[in-house]
Parts: C-alpha cells; sequence; structure tokens
C-alpha cells in the first residue's frame, strides 16, 4: 500500500487511524538499518540518506545532527508529498488498494485496515491483499474474500535487498485479474 514504507500491517493501520500525526518527525527518528531510519512513534521504517553505521552492538548515525537536518527537511518534503498522494488516492474511486504482506495476518486485521480506509474515502474501498502462494499452488490466482477484498498470490516476493527480483508474470496475472474483477 505504501511502497515507500517498510512497515507492519498493524502500524500501517495505527498511521492511517491517527491520520499520520507527527509522522516522521526528525526527534523520533532512530537508525534502522544502514540506508534506512525507524519512527519510533509508528514504528514504521524509511529508506534514507541519513546513513548509520554499526558502533559495537547499535547502529548510530554517520552524521551529526546539523549535517542530518538538510538531509531531513528533503526527506520529509518526500513523505508529504506521499501522504497527499495516498488521501488522493482515497478520494478516486478508481483506486484499488495493494496490500503485499508476507506473513499470515488475520483476516480480521485485513477487514479492519479495509473498514478504516473505507471509512476514510466515505465509501467502500477495493482492496488486493498480496500474499505467498506457499505449497497450495495458488500462484498467479486471486480469490474473492469479499465484494471488495481479493486475495492474489504470488510464487514469492522479492528479498529486501533485490527488489526488482519480483515475480513479474505473477504480478502480472494478479493485476489482470484484479483490474477484471473490479470492472
Amino acid at each position: 500500500m505504501f511502497r515507500w514504507l517498510s512497515t507492519s500491517l498493524e502500524a500501517t493501520t495505527v498511521a492511517i487511524r491517527r491520520d499520520f500525526e507527527g509522522f516522521f518527525a526528525f526527534e523520533n527518528l532512530v537508525p534502522h538499518a544502514p540506508d534506512m531510519v525507524r519512527d519510533v512513534v509508528y514504528d514504521i521504517a524509511f529508506h534514507s540518506r541519513m546513513h548509520s553505521a554499526r558502533a559495537g552492538e547499535n547502529l548510530t548515525f554517520v552524521l551529526p545532527e546539523e549535517e542530518r537536518r538538510p538531509l531531513y527537511e528533503a526527506e520529509a518534503g518526500k513523505i508529504k508529498y506521499f501522504y497527499k498522494r495516498f488521501h488522493e488516492s482515497l478520494s478516486d474511486e478508481r483506486t484499488i488498494f495493494v496490500l503485499k504482506e508476507s506473513r499470515n495476518p488475520d483476516p480480521q486485521a485485513i477487514m479492519a485496515l479495509w473498514q478504516l480506509l473505507s471509512g476514510k474515502a466515505g465509501r467502500p474501498v477495493r482492496l488486493l491483499w498480496v500474499k505467498p502462494a506457499g505449497q497450495e499452488g495458488r500462484a498467479a490466482t486471486v480469490q474473492p474474500v469479499t465484494e471488495h477484498i481479493l486475495c492474489g498470490y504470488v510464487s514469492s516476493f522479492a528479498p529486501h535487498s533485490k527488489a526488482d527480483a519480483f515475480a513479474a508474470e505473477d504480478w502480472r496475472s494478479l493485476l489482470a485479474q484484479t483490474l477484471e474483477h473490479f470492472s
């Protein structure tokens, strides 16, 4: 749903419920990985130019605060842009929200997210929940969960370190089936 975030379903739901209030505040950012920061209030991580390095067991920022601030300001502008785009997508009835979830969340959590998004949009939204096919042989298939929620399966997700190594044919098939279902 937010390809610019690394987050759990729970953290995503909380952020949307709070309307992202105080999201990505400088004072709430800590190193998460060498090229990522994490907002400790929302428990959401972002790719960032505010790099960090290992110092013993911990990650610490490479640059001092005064040198990180300009990087933060540029990234905060991007976050505001993405937030604006999210709100625009809520008002566009053609939007199909896609939730890629590698864990197997409780279907009630998916329903709660759908209800939250629908409440924010003022209408039932369309949601495609994508998860790994596992051993069930469901890769490249889509199944209705409700009138407005579909569950799609891919053979595998790309590893975090190699995002371009995704199952392209599976995704093409899922998207074609999803568009057909919602048309």
